[in-house]
């Protein structure tokens, strides 16, 4: 990939999903999980680690947020056919 001032060549690793059942949850189960995540991408030399989530699970963005992630960007929708 040619890089400009527009493009910049990343390599990511993106998480699809990543969830603890709610009766396992304020273990350190997430945090294990997240923190394997983390060194699995370091060990891959990646730039970044990216995952979506949904604004309505603010149980989730407050976990990501206290681990150090932040918000990159947001997805909207406009749905044509209800």
């Amino acid at each position: 990939m040619i890089e400009n001032t527009f493009v910049k060549d990343r390599r990511l690793l993106y998480i699809n999903s990543l969830c603890v059942d709610e009766k396992h949850r304020k273990k350190g189960i997430g945090k294990k999980l997240i923190h394997y995540v983390f060194d699995f991408g370091r060990s891959l030399k990646v730039d970044g680690i990216e995952l979506g989530v949904s604004e309505e699970n603010t149980t989730a963005i407050e976990f990501y947020q206290s681990i150090g992630m932040t918000t990159k960007g947001r997805k909207m929708e406009f749905i044509l056919n209800k």
